[in-house]
């Protein structure tokens, strides 16, 4: 958690998840698979987590202990007011209050501000902040992922709790929209799941899938009416789905779908999902969502509390209106209050001092160092790049989730300054004081540079390809580039100067060269290779301009391919290495050229 998350959180006491797609386009990103637990696992080295995990896997003390510290004091004074309570019902009342007024305020589920920052922030990995930790899945999911390779997860699902599918339910601000019961998940999982009530899958019954690994500690599974997610995200689901109940508790009119929805509440048995005014308005299974919920706290389940209650998304322009939804899950900073409301406790009288809080189970407010994380890193290299330990920025975070930069590091695998040996994806170990961290990257050889054929194309100064051609629209110029005869036709306007970063230049804003062809004036062959098994062009677009690209091997279409602004000085490439190798001519033809285009490359693998 960031350092401008928690600053006034902890002051005071220093003092004295059914499913949801999105229809938006995934964007790039490469997935490396990383732990995201925050004990330890088969992907981080168990002293690797060694400070974070002894607190992680603490038993929750009894309702009987009595806490060193006045909980009032705990979370910013944030429950001075809870002191003791007649039964369940008066102690669920009281806490409604606290969590539903005070500074809370609910979220959008898809606006500009929080969309997928809020859980990208909530959920992010304790080790590496370029990661979600999502449950049904022992992997973490780098945060550009999104919809693609995550998604977010309704506990308790917004289909059960408002009787319209997520779509719908979620146009309506606060119990489809809270954060509190909105995680980061794993794609599949998050469909597996669908409308299904939580519980223990039975193995021998219809339709059971078991997606579970590491001895049911991460994964899933399910039958044709259950979902058991795996022992580590047991406790998180089970916690929210109580904070929703209590949360939620009393009726209200939903505006956007025209419904009066009622007060939630946990059952024992499996809710099937029915629409509108039919809708249950609950959610099972009481019995197992109780067992679950004895499962301690860990620092991932705290962290996502912190965020929810104090998290404002850098993307927000005005910082000084809170768009923090600014309340917390009691469940979480107060295990054993679960017990009291919805357990065997929910006839008796408590008192808060009886309970140990997270905060102090978790050991939030020690001294020093806790961990170290990956702040920022470079993920992806070109084959022949130099490798840094400036690559890497490291935070030491503190028992009170704080970071600060941290310089002191060293890291196997690749050497300080020198040149990249290795290609794919690679994990290298950054060794800290406290713990090792898996660094992932990806090193890719550059498709073009690679090729056995590749041609450089220059504009029309003195010795360049285009020097002495008119612009003569629609009429075929045969040249040779390096050994191999192209036919280069463009629509309409002329062949300008070359562009230093982006290649020679086609066309202008006013005069467009609407389609450039390039095409092989004989059947692709080349120092005795014709099979072609690869074909890129490099350039660029003018800015805010995207441009398609269609390859053809004689009359086989390799595939369309969008050309893309970046930036005045990047190139991109597009094009692909083929399944199978095919002869003939080659064509490319780029399209819908609305202003200038960047040639640079053009590149043939072959064999």
């Amino acid at each position: 958690m960031k350092k401008r998350l928690v600053g006034g959180i902890l002051s005071l006491f220093l003092l004295f998840s059914c499913g949801e797609q999105q229809s938006s386009s995934p964007q790039q990103q490469t997935e490396i698979p990383s732990s995201a637990s925050a004990t330890a696992s088969p992907d981080i080295p168990s002293d690797s987590v060694s400070s974070a995990s002894e607190s992680s896997s603490s038993e929750p003390s009894s309702s009987s202990s009595q806490s060193i510290i006045d909980p009032s004091t705990l979370y910013g004074g944030y429950y001075a007011s809870l002191t003791t309570w007649d039964n369940g019902e008066d102690l669920k009342q009281k806490l409604h209050a606290i969590i539903h007024g005070g500074t809370y305020q609910p979220l959008t589920y898809s606006g500009s501000i929080t969309n997928w920052a809020s859980n990208s922030d909530a959920d992010e990995f304790l080790y590496d902040h370029a990661f979600v930790d999502v449950v049904y899945s022992a992997d973490s999911v780098l945060k550009t992922g999104t919809t693609t390779h995550w998604q977010r997860e309704h506990a308790f699902c917004a289909s059960l709790m408002t009787g319209s599918p997520t779509g719908s339910a979620v146009k309506f601000l606060g119990r489809a929209t809270d954060y509190h019961n909105l995680f980061a998940s794993s794609t599949n999982g998050n469909t597996s799941r669908g409308n299904k009530n939580y519980g223990n899958a039975d193995r021998n019954g219809a339709g059971f899938t078991n997606r579970l690994t590491s001895g049911g500690e991460d994964g899933y599974c399910y039958d044709t009416t259950t979902f058991e997610p795996g022992n580590h995200d047991k406790g998180r689901l089970s916690r929210a789905i109580f904070y929703m109940a209590t949360m939620y508790c009393e009726d209200e009119y939903d505006t956007a779908n025209n419904v009066t929805m009622k007060g939630l509440q946990v059952v024992e048995g499996n809710v099937p999902f029915v629409s509108g005014n039919e809708c249950a308005f609950a959610i099972g299974n009481l019995s197992t969502l109780l067992s679950w919920s004895e499962l301690p706290v860990d620092l991932a389940e705290y962290r996502h509390n912190e965020s929810v209650y104090s998290y404002v998304p850098e993307v927000h322009s005005d910082p000084n209106n809170n768009v923090a939804q600014g309340n917390r899950n009691p469940y979480v900073d107060f295990p054993g209050l679960v017990d009291y409301v919805f357990g065997s406790k929910k006839n008796d009288t408590g008192s808060l001092n009886e309970l140990m809080s997270s905060y102090q189970s978790l050991e939030i407010g020690g001294e020093g160092t806790a961990f170290y994380a990956i702040d920022e890193a470079k993920r992806q290299y070109n084959d022949g790049d130099l490798f840094h330990l400036s690559d890497i920025s490291l935070v030491a975070v503190s028992h009170n989730l704080e970071e600060t930069p941290f310089t002191g590091f060293t890291v196997t695998g690749a050497v300080d300054g020198q040149e990249i040996e290795w290609s794919g994806s690679v994990t290298l170990t950054i060794h800290t004081p406290i713990n090792e961290i898996p660094y992932s990257v990806l090193v890719e050889t550059d498709p073009v540079d690679s090729a056995i054929w590749k041609h450089k194309v220059t504009a029309k100064s003195a010795g360049n390809d285009f020097y002495g051609i008119s612009s003569n629209p629609g009429v075929a110029h045969t040249l040779d580039f390096d050994g191999v005869n192209w036919d280069v036709t463009y629509a309409a306007g002329a062949v300008g100067n070359n562009n230093s970063n982006l290649g020679a230049t086609f066309g202008t804003s006013t005069a467009p060269v609407n389609t450039l062809t390039f095409i092989t004036t004989n059947d692709f062959t080349f120092n005795g290779k014709s099979s072609v098994t690869g074909i890129y062009l490099r350039g660029g677009v003018a800015s805010g301009c995207t441009y398609n690209v269609q390859i053809k091997v004689g009359e086989t279409l390799v595939g369309n391919f969008q050309l893309t602004y970046i930036d005045t000085k990047t190139p991109v490439t597009v094009g692909t290495m083929l399944t199978q190798t095919l002869t003939g001519k080659i064509s490319i033809v780029i399209s819908n050229i609305t202003k200038a285009v960047y040639v640079q490359y053009l590149a043939v693998h072959a064999e």
